[in-house]
């Protein structure tokens, strides 16, 4: 399915080094947005996220459940986030400057705006 998208797509096709376009999210962004909702658990997600540099690779709700060392809150039966319009808005609500983003935030996002630019024309 990738390989014919590419072809079809040529230059407009991104693939995400990420498992999931959540993975993207900067781990001082996930600091943020995991204190305000969890102050109890502050001592476990500043543990569990320091040093930190992506979560590319990861099943983003069951890795949050680590972090904060309760299962099940935040995984679905697959592991990503069971809320997932819910947390989008929590993120999006941290994140206020370009360079808040992940460097493949940024390149993906510079790329659909290049894209929107190029077809407003």
């Amino acid at each position: 399915r990738k390989e014919h998208l590419r072809v079809v797509l040529k230059e407009n096709f991104y693939e995400l080094k990420a498992r999931e376009i959540e993975n993207l999210i900067t781990c001082d962004v996930l600091k943020s947005v995991l204190t305000k909702k969890n102050q109890e658990k502050t001592d476990a997600i500043n543990r569990n996220l320091t040093g930190k540099k992506n979560i590319y690779s990861c099943k983003i709700g069951k890795f949050l459940d680590e972090v904060l060392e309760t299962p099940g809150k935040y995984s679905s039966e697959s592991g990503t986030v069971k809320d997932k319009v819910n947390f989008c808005k929590d993120v999006l609500s941290k994140i206020n400057d370009f360079d808040m983003l992940s460097d493949e935030a940024k390149q993906l996002t510079k790329k659909i705006y290049d894209f929107i630019d190029v077809n407003s024309k």
